[in-house]
């Protein structure tokens, strides 16, 4: 897997890159944008669990130019890749333009494109392969609360025409995952029990397992 992204110019930015090289992910596609800092995350923890967190970062848009450097390089990157995955934290790198741009890129190249997504984005994830909003992320791009199992069906087909996906996959906690299929299919993958103390990247395990 290739890595593309924004870093900041500073400490936490060059921290990160060497963590990420010693682990052996390639990061010379993440993009380094001076004056804008590297979002830091500090968790508060008692008794293994996370109590709150406090970030230090810009979210508003990445400048053009930024966003450019980003797009020439995933233009780069995915002539040589099976799937583009893309993890939306809503920070600012991932932008109505930047994301139009990585599908357009994408369907031209003949590749997968599976989003992890956030709310103020649906409209630019026309036409993705696959998406996996939880409950609240799905019922708020439709504007219906998902309350049970009939309001979940209405919710689910609906993103699943607005976006003409292949798939829609709604997480649901312990409630498992529901998968909405373009062919009219719909199945339900349920969980088993465990002891969850931290659920920080449950989106992207599910994103990147998928």
């Amino acid at each position: 897997a290739a890595l593309l992204g924004v870093v900041g110019d500073d400490e936490p930015g060059r921290r990160l890159l060497s963590m990420l090289g010693e682990r052996g992910v390639d990061t010379e596609s993440v993009v380094v944008c001076a004056g804008r800092p590297t979002t830091t995350k500090m968790r508060i923890i008692a008794h293994s669990q996370q109590v709150v967190r406090a970030d230090s970062e810009v979210t508003s848009d990445i400048d053009a130019e930024t966003g450019e450097r980003l797009a020439e390089r995933l233009r780069a990157l995915l002539s040589g890749s099976d799937v583009l995955v893309v993890s939306d934290y809503g920070k600012g790198v991932v932008t109505g333009a930047t994301i139009s741009a990585a599908v357009s890129t994408a369907h031209d190249l003949g590749k997968m494109v599976c989003v992890d997504p956030k709310e103020s984005h649906f409209a630019s994830y026309v036409g993705v392969t696959a998406i996996t909003p939880n409950q609240k992320e799905a019922g708020g791009a439709v504007g219906e609360k998902i309350t049970d199992e009939e309001s979940l069906h209405r919710v689910g087909w609906e993103l699943s025409r607005r976006l003409q996906a292949e798939c829609v996959i709604i997480t649901r906690g312990e409630q498992g995952m529901s998968l909405f299929m373009s062919d009219g299919r719909l199945e339900h993958l349920p969980t088993v029990a465990r002891e969850v103390f931290d659920v920080t990247g449950a989106g992207d395990t599910v994103v990147s397992a998928l």
